[in-house]
């Protein structure tokens, strides 16, 4: 692996393990400092092993992604355990030794024959329920980050060393125009049916007509990393970005959401609309937000949302509100979050 690459996998996992630790809540929207930055070792020490025996409980820590299958099952994505599926009542864990290449998994998509494609910090993977199949590849280390189906079918998979597309037998690279090799982030479609890039150097691609567009700091944009992206109620579309905060994007400028009213410029993992037209925003560092279009309000330990670093936001076919990341699994009842564990909500 080359120097650029080992800095960007050094970049991508120091983010990682930071966004697992949690914060206090001071009850203002103010950013706070990363305990990893500001305690000794002792402290991080005991923080670490006095949390060990409540860990046991926990789905994982962290959650990666989440996803629900048309059957309306929820599907887990790991930081360390592999791939859980939840009926409803009980969680289902899917390992290495069930044919899972790689413990950590980063994004799930299915296809239109109901099979689920992972992408894991070893490889890809399909699943038709049954039986894993690795998807083989002439590379040494395939860290994937991303997974997705567009609207005609095809998947597109995202890496440390660039995009990828599935011709049916292989995934074959796809060069983005003047970034031979650039690491992809995030990968999602628009309601035009236009698929976007998020990349960790050199902001966001729209790909448009089999033609790449892109947007980056000089446009507009908070941050050229860019985390992860959705589309609201009207079509805008918002940029996260995990050392900047939020962008806006309303087709023809970028706007810059992050500030004193929200976050306080902390970092930002992903951003999720949902069916009422409110967007939920996840920070790296000071829990969740939800923007009803006017105003933002904030969910943290008060409302029992005792995870600071979102990774991963979900609307599921129920209408409830999944939250993922450092300290495990949490859904929200429409007044406060209960925190999922193994042997179902804690209330």
């Amino acid at each position: 692996m080359n120097s650029v690459l080992r800095g960007v996998a050094l970049t991508f996992f120091l983010s990682f393990i930071f966004s697992c630790q949690t914060g206090r809540d001071t009850g203002r929207v103010t950013s706070e400092p990363n305990p990893f930055m500001t305690k000794g070792f002792d402290d991080l020490y005991e923080r670490i092993f006095r949390a060990k025996a409540d860990t046991v409980c926990q789905i994982d820590d962290p959650v990666r992604y989440l996803f629900e299958d048309r059957k309306g099952l929820l599907w887990i994505g790991t930081g360390s355990r592999g791939l859980v599926r939840f009926d409803g009542k009980n969680f289902r864990y899917f390992t290495q030794q069930d044919g899972l290449p790689g413990m950590m998994v980063n994004s799930i998509t299915e296809d239109y024959s109901g099979n689920l494609w992972l992408a894991t910090d070893k490889g890809i993977c399909r699943f038709d329920g049954r039986q894993f199949t690795v998807m083989k590849k002439k590379t040494d280390a395939f860290f994937v980050t991303s997974v997705f189906r567009d609207r005609e079918g095809v998947i597109w998979a995202g890496s440390f060393e660039g995009l990828y597309r599935f011709d049916g037998k292989d995934f074959k690279a796809v060069a983005l125009p003047g970034y031979p090799r650039l690491s992809i982030r995030c990968i999602t479609g628009d309601s035009k049916g236009r698929m976007w890039l998020g990349t960790d150097q050199a902001g966001a691609f729209r790909m448009e007509n089999n033609r790449f567009v892109r947007l980056s700091k000089e446009d507009g944009l908070c941050s050229n990393q860019v985390t992860g992206i959705t589309e609201d109620a009207e079509g805008r579309l918002w940029f996260s970005s995990v050392f900047c905060g939020i962008s806006r994007y309303d087709g023809r400028k970028l706007e810059r959401m992050s500030g004193p009213n929200l976050m306080g410029g902390a970092d930002s993992w992903t951003t999720v609309s949902d069916r009422s037209g409110n967007l939920w925003l996840g920070s790296d560092r000071t829990g969740l937000y939800r923007f009803d279009g006017k105003s933002y309000i904030r969910f943290g330990p008060k409302q029992g949302l005792a995870v600071f670093a979102v990774q991963t936001i979900l609307e599921d076919r129920q209408g409830r509100i999944w939250a993922g990341g450092g300290n495990g699994l949490y859904r929200y009842n429409g007044q406060a979050f209960a925190r999922m564990t193994r042997k179902g909500p804690r209330v």
